[in-house]
């Protein structure tokens, strides 16, 4: 795009970044709106299991983004719950060793929903077995947490520093809770 002005550098700006999406095997010829993945009294499930984490990066970013853009709208009445299963692929920890290479398109959307989302109707769960490699904000931001049984040091200590109200005393009984049980 070798056009003067703004619009030609916009255009270049666009292309730059709609290249390396081409490049993502997700694309097809048909889509499900949104309205009818949420549906009110209906739970959706969205797997995306088998696509390399650079897709689903992308796809719940993009999701989350037009969940929380209907919210404001107004275009949805009812609040949406967004249970997020391995969370630390989405929103990591900027310490961890992942960082950088996902999260790039879901955290920061992720990050706005933790702390932002209550008000706009958006409420989020975030699941993982590695509480270590999560952003500490949203996790912070999780006001209830259940937590099963945790032996590495790590997530022990990620977990205690994301809570307030869990104490030394609990942390010492998380690595002998047995299966199905939590605090």
């Amino acid at each position: 795009c070798k056009e003067e002005g703004d619009e030609g550098r916009s255009a270049s700006r666009a292309l730059r970044h709609l290249r390396p999406l081409e490049k993502i095997k997700v694309f097809g010829d048909a889509t499900t709106p949104l309205n009818q993945i949420l549906k009110p009294f209906h739970v959706s499930v969205i797997d995306l299991s088998g696509l390399n984490d650079v897709s689903q990066d992308y796809i719940v970013g993009r999701l989350l983004n037009e969940i929380v853009e209907y919210r404001v709208q107004g275009k949805l009445k009812w609040p949406i719950f967004i249970f997020l299963e391995e969370a630390h692929k989405f929103v990591p920890n900027p310490k961890s060793t992942s960082y950088g290479r996902i999260g790039k398109f879901s955290s920061p959307i992720i990050n706005t929903i933790a702390a932002e989302g209550r008000k706009f109707g958006v409420f989020l769960t975030l699941i993982t077995q590695r509480p270590s490699k999560i952003n500490q904000d949203s996790l912070s931001q999780c006001n209830s947490q259940i937590i099963l049984r945790i032996t590495n040091p790590t997530d022990q200590r990620a977990v205690m520093e994301a809570s307030e109200r869990l104490g030394e005393e609990l942390m010492r009984d998380l690595p002998g809770l047995n299966i199905g049980e939590a605090i």
